[in-house]
């Protein structure tokens, strides 16, 4: 989840869900898979993140997600996903106009033949 919406005003429902929270959150889903997964299989051990993003409340995860932010540099993610964690970095750098993220995001990587409706 986005840490714009594990703050108290968000958790009261005080902040409008918007498309960079939902960008913000998959980058967050994206970290968790490089850093907790090889080649498929969960890791049961050495895990460089522990499970406490699972287990707290949303206060709480905020605290664990910025710790993260804290130590991504140090952090390596598993083997098969080191090409990947790049993707993930900018993470804290989401943009927050809707427009520029559909377009960065999402609009700017599907194909022309997509875009055009042209499927053959």
């Amino acid at each position: 989840m986005s840490l714009h919406l594990l703050v108290p005003k968000a958790i009261a429902g005080q902040v409008e869900h918007m498309y960079y929270h939902d960008a913000e959150s998959f980058i967050w889903v994206l970290t968790w898979i490089c850093l907790r997964y090889d080649k498929g299989e969960l890791l049961r051990r050495n895990r460089p993140l522990d499970d406490e993003w699972l287990t707290v409340d949303a206060r709480g995860c905020h605290k664990e997600k910025m710790s993260y932010l804290g130590t991504v540099d140090i952090i390596p993610p598993t083997p098969s996903h080191e090409g990947n964690l790049k993707h993930a970095a900018p993470f804290s750098s989401v943009p927050k106009d809707d427009d520029v993220v559909f377009d960065m995001w999402l609009q700017n990587h599907v194909p022309q033949n997509v875009l055009q409706s042209n499927f053959s």
